[in-house]
């Protein structure tokens, strides 16, 4: 049944996170080495990249599962806002290498969620507006009117803006995404009794629309 295959997921996931870390472990010790010629090292960079991959899809999937097993019941108020700015400057490195401008909020806006689930909401979606921005571009974040809205400039969502949301869906071609972010975006917000909706305009970018439960 459902419940069964959700915990399997878990189970394997969690199994998995072991074998990984060491292997990972060992990798960063081979690459340390001075004993290896150029091809040598590059063939073991390539799979320490693939390697560290992994680990963050099984992570990845681990949560997908929790969050669907209802494994993070606290729930109370938390200021997005705050949670925008903190995650806002674990990101300034690539925000000012791209040269995006950010608008973000001025006041708190509290909701009624999971602090730890808040915090990764806000990073998937800020990454989001990031990854598929343009140099220059600009990302604006308003919370009012009971939703918050983040919007990106870039190019427009290629067919249907909802399959965004759907597992391994990848609009770009890029190696640091496994294809979850969205997905997990979805699970939290639908794990909170909330909605999400997204429009794509040509040569505009991007708008993801988040309603949750107010305080």
């Amino acid at each position: 049944d459902l419940y069964t295959l959700k915990e399997y997921t878990e189970n394997a996931s969690h199994e998995l996170q072991t074998p990984i870390a060491v292997i990972i472990s060992k990798m960063e010790l081979l690459l340390q080495s001075d004993c290896m010629n150029e091809k040598e090292l590059k063939t073991i960079s390539d799979a320490y990249e693939a390697s560290t991959k992994l680990s963050r899809l099984t992570n990845t999937l681990l949560l997908l599962s929790k969050i669907g097993n209802r494994q993070f019941p606290e729930v109370k108020q938390v200021d997005l806002t705050q949670i925008i700015e903190t995650q806002l400057s674990f990101l300034e490195d690539v925000i000012a290498s791209k040269k995006i401008s950010v608008e973000s909020p001025n006041e708190a806006y509290f909701v009624e969620m999971n602090p730890y689930l808040a915090d990764i909401l806000i990073s998937n979606l800020l990454k989001n507006a990031i990854r598929h921005n343009h140099k220059n571009g600009s990302i604006s974040i308003k919370a009012t009117d009971k939703r918050l809205t983040i919007a990106n400039s870039g190019k427009k969502i290629e067919g249907n803006a909802d399959d965004l949301f759907k597992r391994f869906y990848k609009s770009s071609t890029s190696d640091s995404s496994v294809g979850l972010g969205l997905a997990i975006v979805k699970k939290i917000i639908d794990a909170h009794n909330g909605k999400i909706e997204v429009e794509s305009v040509f040569e505009k970018g991007s708008k993801f629309t988040v309603k949750l439960p107010l305080n």
